[in-house]
């Protein structure tokens, strides 16, 4: 039931973050669509003013429908996510929903020597196979003990017609010394099986934690770069590049480029956020408990 509920739990963490991240990037295919819009709308104009050749507002138009087309892929993928995330609820959620919330950070002091000591201690699967380890050397115990025959001792009495007596018994099993060697074997082979599963189960969890905190090492510092400052270098790329087309100082291919990198970083920037949150959720896992 624990195992059960830890594997569970950890599925519906991955697929709300997915469903997060898949509305993050519709949100970030919609504010594009606007930007591209605008732009396409001054192309017209200097197109109609005769500013700027024709072929401008044709390519301002096909960037609007590509605009148009990244908009209905990510809309799609919302779609996908919620399906998973409502599977996992039973149904209960229902076709159309939306979830508010943020991807996690990094949590402070998490170390690998930490993480190993309490998937030791605490895992279920780790704690039922030390259970059924211990259960076996009861079974040996008993079957070596079962080794001894079994006395039993009774006694009776009875009396009729003014005549009493008092009789007793003793039996014993027959064969009288049987070793029980066949159920003792077996019991130390049960014992051996689960010791061995016992210790193949650690070295497995032992290396997801130790992945899986690498994963979120790796990501934090990717994360910590963005935060540093290229996001903000990039939105000051685009608002440069965006007045100075305004202004008639740089051509349509410049501010799209802008907008395409920009974008393009603050969709990194959502994953990276999301991968975080995903190597978290299966670091728990493996470790059997949250952090």
């Amino acid at each position: 039931m624990l195992e059960t509920r830890l594997n569970l739990t950890s599925q519906v963490k991955v697929a709300f973050y997915d469903l997060l991240l898949a509305q993050q990037d519709a949100d970030l295919a919609r504010q594009n669509l606007d930007t591209v819009e605008g732009v396409a709308r001054i192309v017209k104009a200097r197109v109609k003013s005769g500013e700027a050749p024709q072929f401008e507002s044709i390519k301002a138009e096909v960037e609007v429908l590509k605009a148009r087309q990244q908009l209905a892929r990510a809309e799609n993928v919302v779609r996908i996510s919620r399906v998973v995330v409502d599977t996992l609820a039973g149904g209960a959620l229902g076709p159309s929903y939306m979830v508010h919330g943020e991807f996690r950070m990094l949590p402070r002091d998490l170390q690998i020597e930490g993480l190993m000591a309490r998937m030791m201690e605490q895992h279920p699967t780790i704690q039922r196979l030390l259970k059924s380890v211990e259960q076996s050397d009861w079974k040996i115990e008993f079957e070596r003990q079962a080794r001894v025959p079994t006395v039993t001792v009774n006694g009776g009495y009875w009396r009729d017609l003014g005549r009493e007596a008092f009789q007793g018994g003793v039996s014993v099993p027959v064969p009288l010394w049987y070793r029980r060697q066949g159920e003792i074997a077996s019991s130390l082979g049960a014992k051996r099986r689960d010791e061995a599963e016992l210790l193949r189960t650690r070295n497995e969890l032992g290396r997801a934690v130790y992945q899986h905190y690498q994963d979120v090492r790796t990501t934090a510092e990717l994360i910590d770069v963005f935060d540093k400052g290229l996001l903000k270098q990039a939105q000051e790329a685009l608002r440069l590049a965006q007045f100075s087309f305004q202004q008639g100082a740089s051509s349509l291919l410049e501010v799209l480029d802008a907008q395409r990198v920009q974008r393009q970083i603050l969709l990194d920037y959502a994953l990276a956020r999301h991968d975080l949150s995903v190597s978290l959720a299966r670091l728990e896992q493996a470790v059997g408990g949250t952090l």
